[in-house]
């Protein structure tokens, strides 16, 4: 996945050296390519963004799948990384997140003392940065618990609860996890198999299908994104579970209906901070708001080749969305809406700033001119690039 971040070498001469020498060849200079905007302006970054979350300062941090990075929206509109060094590896336990690898980073949730918990997508496993930017594993497939279930463990999406603990959505199993904040770790919800059954008993006897996300409300309360049942499923504190919205068919929608006869396919939930659940809708590129009156608002309408897949709540009562289809953030205020990160390009980024921190896409031929510009080829994206 990172055939696209190419860099442009550039090697100086080659001199013979000493007799017992073969030849010696001075280390090469990066003029171009290799970089993922760091530092840049958000809106001219390319992105792929999978998840997002908002820390207590109201900083917005965005799932990277493009770069294989968290990055944070800082005060100045730039972004900064702080996980995830770039390479598709499990990296190592216990050392600065920066420096770690990841495997996609896929959902991020923080807890009340700043903690970032996130799912590691294809290392299959949940880690948290800590306060201190020390990156480890909290939860993976050797867990006991999770070890003994029928399918592989494939965490998706993550949310930290109020008291401390997490709850792991496990697409592979069709469960929730939970983790509590001493370490323990017991099923939630979901029996294993696939299927709908069981509204009105205890959530972990029950049935999803392809659960996709989790959220937690002011009263304790969660909310799970059951994507194969067309559902948004809610397990009390007293851990009964029932239907909150949708009515299993995923094939029509009405603007404003009650929530019980809405047709949707959920990729993810989030609470506000008026413990209202946001719904973001698969059957069509939008944010839906399950109202105090028990209907559906439409909150945001994105459109063709959109793909909401994340949704992010603040202090503020602003609502952040991931559109993965057009490779774009949106912040939505009160009834606007505003971009604040990604370009929508698919590979070419960086133009404005350095050359090494751009992002290059197949470079084919070089030049350059009478007064030491560097001309290149970008082939796959289709222009010509300068580096002065």
């Amino acid at each position: 996945m990172q055939h696209f971040a190419l860099a442009l070498l550039i090697f100086f001469t080659v001199h013979r050296a000493e007799a017992s020498d073969l030849f010696a060849v001075s280390a090469p200079q990066v003029l171009a390519g290799g970089g993922s905007g760091e530092g840049a302006a958000a809106r001219s970054v390319s992105l792929l963004p999978q998840a997002l979350a908002v820390d207590a300062r109201g900083r917005l941090y965005i799932a990277d799948e493009q770069y294989n990075r968290v990055r944070r929206l800082a005060e100045n509109g730039a972004l900064y990384t702080v996980a995830g060094n770039g390479r598709y590896e499990l990296g190592a336990e216990g050392i600065a997140a920066t420096e770690s690898g990841l495997h996609v980073p896929a959902s991020l949730s923080f807890a009340a003392d700043g903690q970032l918990y996130m799912v590691d997508l294809g290392n299959r496993r949940v880690r948290v940065v800590g306060v201190d930017g020390v990156v480890r594993t909290v939860l993976d497939a050797d867990v006991a618990e999770i070890s003994q279930a029928d399918q592989p463990f494939a965490p998706y999406d993550v949310c930290v609860g109020l008291a401390g603990e997490i709850y792991v959505v496990d697409r592979g199993n069709n469960a929730v996890w939970r983790r509590d904040a001493d370490g323990g770790v017991t099923r939630f919800a979901g029996a294993g198999a696939r299927g709908f059954a069981g509204d009105g008993g205890q959530a972990r006897a029950a049935l999803l299908a392809d659960p996709r996300g989790v959220a937690v409300g002011p009263d304790g309360s969660v909310f799970i994104a059951d994507y194969g049942n067309g559902r948004v499923r809610r397990v009390e504190p007293n851990g009964e579970i029932g239907t909150w919205t949708g009515n299993g068919d995923t094939s029509d929608w009405q603007r404003r209906i009650l929530a019980g006869n809405a047709s949707i396919r959920p990729e993810d939930v989030a609470v506000d901070r008026n413990g209202l659940v946001l719904i973001a809708d698969g059957l069509k590129p939008r944010l839906l708001r399950h109202e105090a009156d028990f209907s559906l608002v439409e909150v945001l309408r994105l459109g063709e080749g959109s793909e909401v897949t994340d949704i992010a709540t603040d202090a503020q009562g602003n609502y952040w969305v991931a559109d993965y289809g057009q490779r774009k953030v949106w912040k939505v205020a009160g009834s606007g809406s505003e971009w604040v990160a990604g370009d929508g390009g698919l590979r070419a980024s960086g133009d404005g700033g350095s050359g090494g921190n751009a992002t290059l896409y197949g470079p084919r031929a070089t030049l350059y001119d009478a007064v030491g510009n560097l001309y290149i080829a970008d082939t796959d994206n289709h222009r010509v690039r300068r580096v002065r």
